[in-house]
């Protein structure tokens, strides 16, 4: 079964055309689309062949026609499916929207047609719904915005003389970097640094490296970040993950040129500095209430394990109970810059090295060392301290491993 990021439901008999321009509009924005054009038949297996998709995927998309709200028909079948599934996503954690209803040639769910099913006239009166009769790309744009995408979401506010992403760069954004052929060789030549081609050919070719400790081992495709084909990592609203500095490095590059910043701006990886001012007004000092974690402010496995201690660890244990959480599924405890997850989702890459001594100390390597920020969803608290950071070799890959962006103005140190 292919993944897919959004299942479009609706009636053949009057929903076909609305979903095709619909499945349209959000297969040019990167995203993933099912939607069934075969009419099943007395005797199909409907949970052998569509459930499963429904449960796999991040947002479910019901077209409302009158032929819909039939509750003999199998789209409707399919709605009943989707609430429920959207129930245990509630009740099992704080999940992202699942269901985002469109309401199509019928004006709102006091309606005739729904006179005969009150399950979705009830659930529609308690939800946010859209109608297709407003602009399409508006509700596409919507759409958009839960899934997270960052060049939307920059800061207004200046930090630290920078102009922060909220949230880290997700898999939706990252793919469209993919789709650009940001592993291709021309997309290896526009936009990564020549020491992150250096190193990809290497990689690739599964020769040592300085910037990698040992060759690669994975037998994952390398045209895509290490996570890419992972349906526990993969979903368009979880961060991004599996990519080395120098891949965070490229989609740097090529957000600042194809996505269009502003005039005299570059979007870049935030320096240790940067990052940690976002995090504590004194980035030489954590925040108040650093360590005091709450059940809502982050995605720390010390949530779902509490009787975890220090000692008793196991990531092996943590990978099976725990997973970067979607966009804006902590939005409620921000930093003072605004900025969301920068504690206990994903690891983040820094902009800047170790200095070359304390490397040096530190690895026992001499040259270039990446810093890692921000700890993970695998830790407790007992494991954070300040600054959250870590060492790494800049062609590491792991599953927790993302980064964030930020805007800022040209500098010589800039320009590549």
């Amino acid at each position: 079964m292919d993944p897919s990021d959004i299942f479009i439901s609706y009636s053949h008999q009057d929903g076909a055309q609305m979903a095709s321009e619909l499945n349209a509009l959000l297969s040019r924005r990167g995203f993933r689309v099912f939607m069934d054009q075969v009419i099943l038949r007395t005797g199909d297996d409907l949970e052998r062949s569509i459930f499963p998709r429904i449960r796999a995927a991040v947002l479910y998309v019901p077209i409302i026609t009158r032929g819909f709200c039939d509750p003999k028909r199998w789209a409707f079948k399919e709605y009943e499916l989707a609430l429920a599934e959207s129930r245990q996503r509630t009740d099992t954690g704080r999940q992202a929207k699942f269901l985002f209803p469109i309401l199509h040639e019928i004006s709102d769910p006091r309606d005739a047609s729904l006179d005969n099913n009150l399950l979705l006239r009830e659930h529609l009166l308690a939800t946010k719904y859209r109608r297709s009769s407003e602009s399409l790309s508006e509700i596409v744009d919507e759409i958009v915005s839960i899934a997270g995408v960052n060049e939307d979401f920059f800061s207004e506010h200046c930090v630290a003389g920078v102009f922060p992403a909220r949230f880290p760069v997700t898999n939706i954004e990252y793919r469209r970097f993919i789709e650009a052929g940001g592993y291709t060789n021309e997309g290896l030549d526009r936009w990564w640094s020549t020491d992150g081609r250096q190193f990809w050919f290497s990689y690739a070719a599964r020769i040592r490296h300085k910037y990698l400790w040992s060759v690669r081992t994975e037998d994952q495709v390398i045209d895509e970040n290490l996570t890419g084909s992972n349906a526990r990592y993969n979903s368009f609203n979880q961060p991004v993950t599996g990519v080395c500095y120098f891949e965070a490095e490229a989609y740097c590059r090529w957000a600042s040129t194809e996505l269009g910043a502003p005039l005299g701006f570059v979007v870049r990886l935030p320096t240790e500095r940067e990052w940690l001012t976002l995090l504590s007004e004194n980035p030489a000092r954590p925040p108040a209430g650093f360590g005091d974690f709450q059940p809502d402010s982050n995605n720390l496995l010390f949530h779902r394990s509490r009787e975890l201690s220090r000692g008793e660890l196991d990531l092996s244990i943590a990978a099976k109970v725990s997973f970067p959480s979607t966009f804006g599924a902590y939005s409620n405890a921000p930093s003072h810059s605004g900025c969301h997850d920068l504690i206990g989702n994903v690891w983040e890459w820094a902009g800047d090295f170790e200095d070359p001594i304390l490397a040096k100390e530190k690895t026992g390597r001499c040259g270039n060392v990446g810093k890692i920020l921000g700890n993970c969803c695998f830790d407790i608290p007992a494991r954070i301290s300040f600054p959250p950071r870590e060492l790494r070799f800049p062609g590491y890959r792991h599953h927790v491993i993302g980064f964030r962006v930020v805007m800022a103005m040209v500098t010589n140190q800039n320009v590549a």
